[in-house]
């Protein structure tokens, strides 16, 4: 397997035959669903909870009175 890894274009670079770096990699691939649904809930809390609190604010409220921010929100709908 490893002979059929080392032949190969690109895999060489990774350098593969290095315990710490095949362990990182191993490591790293299992943490990676963990780290995205744990980010994804945090991003989701953040939303519900810090950025509803600061859209209530007076200064949000004074920035969304301004044309520029009208203007901006105009053209955010033209192009999505």
């Amino acid at each position: 397997m490893y002979t059929a890894m080392y032949n190969m274009p690109l895999v060489p670079l990774t350098r593969f035959y290095n315990s710490i770096t095949m362990g990182a990699g191993v490591v790293s691939l299992l943490l990676a669903p963990l780290v995205f649904f744990g980010s994804k809930r945090l991003i989701l809390t953040y939303r519900a909870t810090v950025v509803a609190r600061f859209k209530s604010s007076r200064w949000w409220k004074m920035w969304s009175g301004t044309t520029l921010f009208k203007w901006y929100a105009n053209y955010e709908k033209l192009v999505g």
